[in-house]
């Protein structure tokens, strides 16, 4: 459930006696839209009903059986509690704050681990597509596990790469250079972005209105979500807000702007050594691991960089581990601690 609203066209000529045939329908078509926050209070205003009269029996009946599947999936059983809320493009790349930032600098390193391949030093990439939603502060359950990496793909890793070559492969894959070109010509490979798609909607809208206003600024996309007013609070939260051809006053909330930030396609973890300025002091070799999404990718990169690796040569890496079990297992190790929460 996206999107919802009003619309309406004035000026349409309805056939009827009174109707002008020498109107221009050009100039006398009018067109307006509003669009409604997508939440109760909004529906009920819009509706003409009140927490009393706007549920229906069969509404009542969905929701039970909503929270029945969700009690038998145990989606709120409980890995942890997040300290703090992480965000997708709330927070640039690096920060303190992007859940990019969490995932290379301490969840992989800590959890990203072969057993078979246990202290060999390796790059872990993983392209910021794979991650759907933001952490929040509080309780981290398995239905934010599905939220936030909704996918069941784990890890591969081809081993023994020249240091030299695998540290040249994030930089290829995110500036869009003959590996990104080879591949998107790729007939099978169509459609098929490591950016999350919200990313590449924004950029595709901006694309667009420039196209019909130079005056255009890009409007930040919210991500995630954002309290509810009730009737008593004149507070204006954060939110999506409309700048669209048809202008600026599309919405049915007034909501402040969010600032967003673009991340790039891919970003990289050190697993087991810290990379080094000076070239001596870098493994001769490493393992190049990364989620299964990205082969494609890493495999060109790997050939147009002269390293002779094909798919044959992949390897799983943490076997039988998903990129979501593995988040899950480092909440429940690091975030623990839910005494605040309970």
């Amino acid at each position: 459930m996206e999107t919802i609203g009003f619309m309406s066209i004035q000026g349409l000529n309805r056939g009827g006696k009174n109707d002008s045939d020498n109107v221009n329908p050009r100039e006398a078509l009018k067109f307006s839209r509003r669009y409604i926050d997508n939440n109760l209070f909004s529906l009920r205003y819009h509706s003409g009903k009140d927490a009393t009269t706007f549920p229906t029996p069969k509404g009542q009946n969905t929701s039970e059986a909503i929270l029945a599947a969700r009690k038998a999936l145990k989606l709120e059983r409980r890995h942890g509690c997040a300290p703090k809320t992480y965000w997708m493009s709330r927070a640039p790349y690096p920060h303190n704050d992007s859940i990019f930032s969490l995932l290379t600098d301490h969840v992989l390193p800590d959890q990203l681990v072969e057993p078979s391949r246990k202290g060999v030093p390796a790059l872990a990439i993983i392209n910021t597509g794979g991650i759907r939603f933001d952490i929040f502060k509080g309780p981290y359950t398995t239905d934010a596990d599905y939220q936030i990496i909704p996918f069941p793909g784990g890890f591969k890793f081809f081993k023994d790469v020249p240091y030299k070559v695998a540290s040249r492969v994030l930089e290829l894959i995110n500036h869009a250079g003959p590996v990104l070109q080879s591949l998107t010509a790729d007939s099978e490979l169509k459609g098929m972005f490591l950016v999350p798609p919200e990313q590449i909607g924004r950029e595709r809208q901006a694309a667009a209105l420039e196209a019909h206003s130079t005056a255009f600024k890009m409007t930040p996309y919210l991500q995630g979500q954002v309290p509810l007013m009730d009737d008593g609070d004149k507070k204006v939260f954060a939110g999506y807000t409309t700048h669209d051809d048809a202008g600026d006053d599309g919405d049915d909330t007034v909501h402040s702007k969010i600032e967003f930030f673009n991340v790039p396609n891919c970003v990289q973890a050190s697993l087991n050594f810290k990379p080094s300025q000076t070239e001596a002091e870098n493994p001769e070799k490493i393992d190049l691991v990364f989620n299964d999404f990205v082969q494609p990718w890493i495999v060109m990169a790997l050939q147009y960089l002269g390293e002779k690796r094909n798919s044959s040569d992949v390897k799983p890496y943490v076997k039988g581990s998903g990129f979501t079990d593995i988040l899950a297992s480092w909440v429940e190790k690091k975030w623990h601690d839910c005494s605040t929460w309970d």
